[in-house]
């Protein structure tokens, strides 16, 4: 597993590099891995490490106002630097 995220990490890092079309894609790239999980309590919330982020409830929130409008949200954990 350890392996696993590394390269998890590095697919995350090359969202620094990216832009447009490529940025699009990368992140498409991301959401696609096996690492990511639903919630127990959403189906249509999906999470990879985002439950130990201080922040957590605060992203909840935000992620089930946009299942209500009919989007399937995917999590992240939020580190320094990262564009929103």
């Amino acid at each position: 597993m350890h392996l696993v995220m590394n390269d998890f990490t590095e697919e995350l890092a090359k969202l620094h590099l990216l832009t447009g079309a490529e940025f699009s894609r990368q992140v498409e790239r991301i959401v696609l891995r096996k690492e990511f999980h639903p919630l127990d309590t959403d189906d249509n919330i999906f999470s990879v490490g985002c439950e130990k982020s201080d922040d957590y409830q605060n992203l909840l929130i935000a992620a089930r106002k946009a299942v209500e409008f009919g989007y399937t949200v995917y999590m992240l954990p939020t580190p320094n630097k990262t564009r929103y």
